[in-house]
């Protein structure tokens, strides 16, 4: 998808960028939290291969000309090396036309995860042509002034028109996501599928302890893009006027570079990090901008999961500098 672009005012620079000091850091290096969450992201990639892989199977095998390609290994492969994983979404391309609705879902999720990092341009540029053509503004106008009040009023505490996702168990614990949705939908931004929730009627889950009470006491999609930061980020990535990532080390070593693309109060920043083996990144955490450090050159963030409301970005980058991390600046309009 071609996004339109649009352009921020100088005055709304100035008013949604207010100096401020950093005098805190997103839990320094890795915590137990952080570990936790990249290892339920990695869970939920993992699945997207495994269902993509069926996907390439049933259909290698109802076309009956590929039985000496095992596709399935290809979708699910965690070499370093994409050349398994090309293979295996060229597949996908030539399948995408004969396969049904939600296989073309887990398709173009499968590749919005892993096409952006193979440099492979037939594959991105398949990817663009998948992409909604809806645009930005179609989910509403943005007020950054809102979704920053919403985030420093609910940073440390939870809105009962949300579920609580700080407790039960490892397939759903992880409230990151899903506070900055809040922010964002109070902001006025629209839901539209995946990026959805409410509560069922008559329907008393306001802490869901596993998938099947967050099933029975939420109306939300699964996968959701409102709670994952995997499909959080996919979903943004398309919906967001522009997008920016860096290495954690290039950030330390030059935080005036990232400060100067465009991130505003209300826009969102994604930890990536890549797994042991493999070329890609993993989303696993998200936070929200709520002030900009002009003289500092930083981005404090607001957050769940580890909660907080003057979480330096410069800061963690210092302290991760020497992991192989990335952060994605999201610019929301």
């Amino acid at each position: 998808m071609k996004l339109r672009k649009m352009f921020a005012s100088l005055l709304a620079v100035v008013m949604l960028c207010p100096v401020v000091t950093a005098n805190a850091s997103i839990g320094g290096s890795y915590s137990n939290e952080e570990e936790r969450l990249i290892q339920q992201a990695e869970a939920e990639y993992r699945e997207t291969d495994r269902k993509a892989g069926r996907i390439l199977e049933k259909y290698a095998s109802l076309q009956n000309k590929y039985d000496d390609i095992d596709y399935y290994s290809l979708a699910t492969s965690m070499s370093s090396n994409p050349h398994n994983r090309v293979i295996a979404m060229q597949k996908m391309v030539d399948l995408y036309e004969d396969v049904n609705e939600n296989e073309q879902e887990i398709i173009k999720t499968y590749l919005a995860c892993y096409a952006p990092y193979c440099e492979n341009q037939e594959l991105i540029q398949f990817l663009k042509k998948l992409e909604n053509p809806i645009t930005p503004m179609a989910l509403g106008t943005y007020n950054r002034v809102h979704a920053r009040d919403y985030a420093l009023k609910y940073y440390n505490t939870f809105n009962p028109a949300y579920p609580n996702l700080t407790q039960g168990d490892k397939s759903i614990r992880g409230d990151c996501a899903n506070f900055v949705s809040q922010c964002l939908f109070a902001g006025g931004k629209k839901m539209l599928n995946p990026w959805y929730i409410s509560k069922k009627p008559n329907a008393n889950y306001p802490v869901p302890k596993n998938v099947e009470e967050l099933n029975k006491g939420w109306f939300l999609s699964s996968p959701s893009a409102w709670i994952s930061a995997k499909y959080f980020n996919v979903f943004w990535r398309t919906y967001s006027q522009k997008y920016y990532r860096y290495t954690t080390k290039a950030y330390a070593a030059n935080p005036a570079k990232p400060f100067a693309d465009g991130i505003y109060t209300g826009d969102v920043v994604q930890m990536l990090k890549k797994p042991s083996d493999g070329f890609w990144k993993v989303a696993y955490h998200t936070m929200i901008v709520v002030k900009c450090d002009i003289d500092g050159k930083d981005y404090i963030l607001a957050g769940h999961s580890k909660s907080t409301k003057s979480s330096s970005l410069r800061n963690w980058c210092n302290n991760n500098k020497n992991k192989d991390i990335e952060v994605q600046l999201l610019h929301i309009v």
